[in-house]
């Protein structure tokens, strides 16, 4: 996960079984285990490769103007205060916008959402060579991660959801990152 200089995400569910596979994460094509992700990106850009997900598993990524439910993609979302656009490299995402219902967004597109309306178009270059080089950045820099260390991971971000103090925000249990974060 890419996550682009001033954004702001709330993590606001990471649950993920027990990773008792072995090897490196970089070997993996599928999901390590079943996991229930819940992300909220309020403002910024987000670059991610979602692995495919176990047919339990669920990866949601909120926006104030919908929410986009990802299985196994290469996505970039940025958010500013009147738009949200979602690119998915390949796979497919299912969006849903109060406004318009749901939307499917596959292989290539993009999907403008506004308060106009919402657009889908085709990734321009300049969107696939920033979504090609975060992905490619992050794979380097995962490509000797352990999954044992990986469960030390996770089992850490579990705690910090589940047990983050109350904000003077009033968020209650989550975890905020404001900032930028590979």
């Amino acid at each position: 996960m890419t996550i682009k200089p001033n954004s702001e995400i709330l993590i606001d569910t990471f649950q993920q079984e027990k990773i008792s596979a072995s090897g490196k994460l970089s070997e993996m094509e599928t999901e390590v285990s079943p996991s229930n992700i819940k992300i909220n990106l309020n403002y910024g850009e987000l670059i991610n490769r979602v692995r495919r997900l176990n047919k339990s598993s669920q990866y949601q990524v909120r926006t104030p103007h919908g929410v986009s439910g990802i299985r196994g993609t290469n996505i970039r979302m940025t958010v500013s205060s009147d738009q949200t656009q979602l690119s998915v490299l390949d796979g497919h995402v299912d969006c849903f916008n109060e406004k318009e219902g749901y939307i499917g967004v596959g292989n290539g597109k993009t999907l403008d959402i506004e308060s106009s309306g919402l657009e889908i178009g085709a990734i321009d270059q300049a969107t696939q060579s920033i979504m090609d080089e975060a992905i490619n950045m992050s794979s380097g820099l995962s490509a000797n991660v352990t999954l044992s260390s990986l469960a030390t991971v996770v089992s850490s971000v579990q705690s910090a959801v589940s047990t983050e103090a109350p904000t003077t925000a009033g968020l209650g249990p989550n975890l905020f990152i404001n900032g930028s974060f590979e």
